[in-house]
């Protein structure tokens, strides 16, 4: 596995400092930095984590320190919300980059800060505190931003757990949570391929005789059709055919829609976190 590297002006747009506080950290010694055969500094993510845990006691006499060690303790959503409320993007986007390179795992950033925006921007949107166009905006913005995360995980060039297709169900158009787990996966070292919204069980064995996945994650977060006879003997026909698993989640599953798949289709699971789907290559079990 790469380790992934920065340049100092991508460091300070991360951290939000100057980059010349960047540069003074690594000249004075701080912050260890790699010289490219063209004379560029470049730091890995790793220095930065090592540069951040060394100094905490330093962190009382360090504004910007102190930010950073913060970020590392604790999660809160509220200030990505309102910095996304109030069109500060830039800041928002930071507050994520921040939490990165202080230590939080990609799938923690998603449940801690991620989720809860959006649970808080339905919310609003429902009772009337949000416009829809307010909420087509943030949502938008945020996708963008899970997009400018993945360039964490792209210095891991090497997927060891498999290659994993995902889909929404028919009749979801939830898209946005398909990127969620694309990036939550890739950070857990699988390979991905987003298939789209509204997937037919016809174009989901098409994708899956093409992509060849060792497991597929199928997510209805809201859709008024219950899977039919003829999509679960799909799905386990793909099961059969190709030796792939299905990971099956999302809040919107009518009750007992998941228990009938799990029971009809070999190879079938409920994923219910984002933690679950870190170990899917050890679920491909004969039941």
């Amino acid at each position: 596995m790469q380790n992934v590297h920065f340049t100092p002006p991508e460091i300070a747009r991360l951290i939000g400092v100057n980059e010349s506080t960047v540069k003074r950290w690594v000249d004075k010694g701080l912050l260890t930095a790699e010289v490219t055969p063209g004379g560029h500094r470049r730091v890995s993510k790793r220095d930065i984590e090592k540069f951040i845990q060394a100094h905490r006691k330093g962190a009382d006499r360090s504004y910007i320190l102190k930010k950073l060690n913060a970020t590392s303790d604790s999660l809160d959503y509220e200030p990505y919300y309102l910095n996304l409320l109030s069109r500060r993007y830039r800041e928002a986007q930071q507050l994520l980059h921040q939490a990165y390179i202080s230590g939080v795992a990609i799938a923690d950033i998603i449940e801690q800060i991620i989720v809860p925006t959006l649970v808080r921007i339905g919310r609003g949107w429902k009772e009337g505190v949000l416009s829809i166009q307010s909420e087509h905006r943030i949502t938008i913005v945020i996708r963008e931003q899970l997009i400018a995360l993945q360039q964490f995980t792209e210095g891991d060039t090497l997927r060891k757990k498999g290659k994993v297709l995902i889909s929404c169900v028919p009749g979801d158009n939830h898209e946005l949570v398909l990127h969620i787990l694309a990036l939550a996966l890739k950070s857990y070292k699988y390979e991905t391929e987003v298939l789209g919204i509204n997937i037919s069980i016809k174009e989901l064995a098409r994708a899956t005789k093409e992509y060849r996945p060792d497991h597929i994650v199928l997510s209805k977060v809201y859709s008024a059709v219950r899977m039919s006879t003829e999509y679960v003997n799909g799905l386990a026909q793909i099961m059969k055919v190709y030796n792939t698993s299905v990971h099956i989640g999302g809040s919107g599953w009518k009750k007992g829609e998941i228990a009938h798949i799990v029971k009809q289709v070999p190879y079938a699971y409920e994923s219910r976190t984002l933690k679950e789907l870190e170990k899917i290559h050890l679920c491909k079990v004969q039941k």
